[in-house]
């Protein structure tokens, strides 16, 4: 029963963890990182017409999991693939619009992804260190 908590039970709290620290705080932080960009209140009025209200709340979601399962799964290099496929949708919609629009993308996405790739970091050694602790007590 020791070898099945240390090895199994233990690591799947850690990620569950990670997981919804990622999915609640993550948007916190998008959120906040965004506020933090100063806009005219022509382009903050702009920007709120477009698109459909709390989709990137949304989309962020799954973005950061997916994100977390890469780093979970020693692949960090295919983070790539959620940037090039955000670049490809949404190529075609900032090729029309402003500058401001372009920047709140890119403001919202690399937050996003920074902080998953935090709390995948923190995870991962957060488990090294129980793992070697469980380790040690056995």
């Amino acid at each position: 029963m020791n070898a099945f908590l240390a090895e199994l039970v233990i690591p799947l709290v850690v990620y569950t963890v990670g997981y919804i620290v990622s999915a609640v705080a993550g948007s916190v932080f998008v959120e906040f990182c965004l506020g933090r960009v100063k806009f005219t209140k022509e382009q903050r009025d702009a920007l709120k017409n477009e698109g459909v209200e709390g989709a990137g709340k949304i989309i962020g979601v799954p973005e950061r999991t997916l994100a977390l399962t890469f780093l979970f799964v020693g692949r960090p290099d295919a983070i790539a693939i959620i940037f090039a496929a955000k670049s490809i949708i949404r190529f075609e919609s900032t090729k029309d619009r402003q500058r401001p629009f372009a920047e709140y993308y890119l403001v919202g996405t690399l937050a996003s992804m920074a902080f998953a790739v935090f709390v995948g970091i923190v995870t991962n050694h957060a488990l090294e260190i129980l793992a070697k602790s469980i380790a040690w007590f056995w």
